[in-house]
């Protein structure tokens, strides 16, 4: 069985910009980003929001790193940067 490779926030950084990645960060340290978890080679996790009262989101791994297949929209990458160390 595969494990997610450690990966760090520089190279989450890449598959987002700047802007995304500090409103994630911001999310993150506001606590709007909470019950996060691996499930497979998948990190899942909610965001509470305005629209709604959360939103799922989730980043797909291979062996080698990010699924470059399954890539989410940049705030979640940025958003999913901001989780724990024992994941990254």
């Amino acid at each position: 069985m595969s494990s997610i490779p450690r990966i760090s926030k520089s190279i989450i950084a890449h598959w987002t910009d700047n802007a995304y990645f500090q409103r994630g960060q911001k999310y993150y340290e506001q606590g709007a980003i909470y019950e996060q978890r691996i499930q497979g080679m998948t990190i899942k996790s909610k965001c509470s929001g305005s629209q709604a009262p959360f939103y799922r989101q989730e980043v797909l791994f291979d062996s080698r790193g990010i699924n470059p297949q399954n890539v989410p929209a940049p705030w979640v990458m940025a958003d999913v940067a901001n989780i724990p160390s024992r994941y990254c």
